[in-house]
């Protein structure tokens, strides 16, 4: 036999859910008792559509539910608010994580009104990503953060294949002096004689390799073709890190002869900043613009030039690093097109022929197409500053791990719960296409949560939560969120916590 006393305290919590707002359903919080004296009795703590506990002032009514369900059997009133006892065998769940995540919910309102970072609670972290402060991205893989919508969704090559003319990875041995071009059939030569034993080094990811041009005689040369000519809509990538501060050229196809002038990234000695230029037959039309990042710092950078086929401002975008670029200046001559098919090899490391402006320093990974790269398209190649030498034509979406900082707890917790704000993008079921962990001992051990959707939390945005006993021994809490099957999501927020 178990004497239970439910005091003002708990029913005052209760009726705070009246004022939190929407989130997870929920009108009551259940007891149920086995005891000699009220049988198998359900006692209901606020409103509950008529049956149950009702609250008047100080006065309870309760209704034994044993029956068909319906109003029931009056079993006594005038209870006072200084306390309820009841005896029997607590045999039900309280259901008080609900109240817990409905005050989480609250706090995800915080903090997206208030744009908040990571920030503490009792036994537990809320995080609705408006940083990256709250994620260990070295341990993480696959995600992208979303600093506009704030919410991480997996790395997805776009269509990366489609209409890529040609991809030179720049992993070519040093002492063959073959350039590879592995999407298509323009191959091209290193140039630079002895120097080529010496221009294979780390690429932007230190996995895989780019190469070193020594601002003399070092550049790779491409022979014309009709493919790398002509291009109207085109976009140009490369990978590049940049040793001294001068004009150098990246990309060109641009001998300096007239008439075979026809297109040319570089980077400016004056500003370190890109400028691209395109170039009409004759001349009689041309346009330019430059950026204002600056590239020349001795670190590696994504570089990424777009233009649209027109010639006139607003047309050209540059991307560094991931970001678009402001236009800090921009030209043109005539309204012409500024597309023909010169004769002018197309060459990396170099512009002008007779060696002028070569690139002093390092340049991976270039690819050329023939169309308009989007945003996202961009984003992946950038690969939060990895890069990818995927070169995909499906839809290329990957398998994502979200990992967290590590957060101490005061004291080693037993059981660790989740709220995770999730939209779907394909359909996604929980438990499969996206499962989530928690450990206590920074991530050695993994304990499975197995999640339950709660309903809505807006109307793209779906709640799911769960919680776990934890295994291992520690206070390190950190959580895990795994995508699986390849099935795009975003995650706008989490909150992990745990209880002793």
């Amino acid at each position: 036999m178990q004497t239970k006393q439910i005091g003002i305290i708990l029913l005052i919590g209760l009726l705070t859910l009246g004022v939190i707002g929407a989130g997870i359903p929920y009108t009551t919080s259940q007891f149920i008792w086995q005891s000699t004296d009220l049988n198998y009795t359900k006692f209901y703590a606020g409103e509950y559509d008529g049956n149950g506990l009702i609250i008047d002032g100080n006065i309870f009514t309760i209704f034994d539910l044993n029956g068909s369900g319906g109003g029931g059997t009056l079993i006594d009133t005038n209870f006072e608010t200084a306390g309820l006892t009841l005896t029997g065998s607590n045999t039900g769940d309280q259901n008080l994580y609900k109240i817990e995540n409905n005050i989480i919910l609250n706090a995800f309102r915080i903090a997206i009104n208030g744009s908040l970072a990571i920030f503490n609670m009792i036994d537990g972290v809320v995080d609705e990503y408006e940083d990256e402060t709250g994620m260990n991205t070295t341990t993480s893989t696959n995600e992208v953060y979303d600093a506009l919508g704030d919410f991480y969704t997996q790395t997805s090559s776009g269509n990366l294949g489609t209409d890529l003319v040609s991809r030179w990875k720049l992993n070519d041995n040093a002492l063959n002096t073959d350039v590879i071009d592995d999407v298509g059939s323009n191959d091209g030569t290193l140039m630079g004689g002895s120097n080529t034993q010496d221009v294979t080094v780390a690429g932007p990811t230190d996995t895989t390799p780019g190469f070193a041009f020594n601002g003399d005689d070092d550049y790779v040369s491409i022979p014309d073709s009709s493919s790398l000519s002509g291009i109207s809509a085109q976009s140009y990538s490369a990978w590049i890190k940049k040793d001294v501060v001068s004009t150098q050229g990246i990309l060109s196809k641009d001998d300096g002869a007239g008439g075979n002038r026809e297109m040319l990234l570089m980077v400016g000695g004056g500003n370190g900043t890109l400028y691209y230029y395109k170039y009409s037959s004759d001349y009689s039309n041309y346009l330019f613009a430059r950026g204002t990042t600056r590239v020349d710092d001795g670190y590696w950078h994504h570089v990424v030039v777009i233009w649209d086929g027109v010639n006139a401002n607003g047309h050209i975008t540059f991307y560094v690093d991931g970001v678009s670029d402001t236009i800090g200046a921009f030209s043109s001559s005539g309204t012409g097109g500024v597309v023909h098919d010169s004769t002018a090899d197309f060459e990396i490391g170099r512009y002008y022929g007779n060696n002028n402006y070569t690139w002093d320093g390092s340049i991976d990974e270039v690819r050329v197409y023939d169309r308009v790269l989007t945003q996202t398209e961009v984003t992946a190649l950038y690969n939060s500053g990895n890069g990818t030498e995927s070169a995909s034509t499906s839809s290329g979406t990957t398998n994502m791990t979200l990992i967290s900082e590590p957060v101490t707890a005061e004291a080693e917790p037993d059981t660790a719960r989740i709220v995770i704000l999730e939209e779907d993008v394909d359909a996604v079921t929980i438990n499969t296409d996206l499962t989530a962990h928690a450990s206590r001992d920074g991530g050695a051990t993994w304990d499975l949560i197995t999640l339950v959707d709660e309903g809505n939390y807006d109307s793209s945005t779906r709640i799911l939560t769960g919680e776990t006993d934890l295994t291992s021994t520690g206070t390190n809490m950190v959580y895990k969120l795994t995508t699986a099957n390849t099935k795009n999501l975003k995650i706008h927020g989490t909150a992990l916590t745990w209880s002793d």
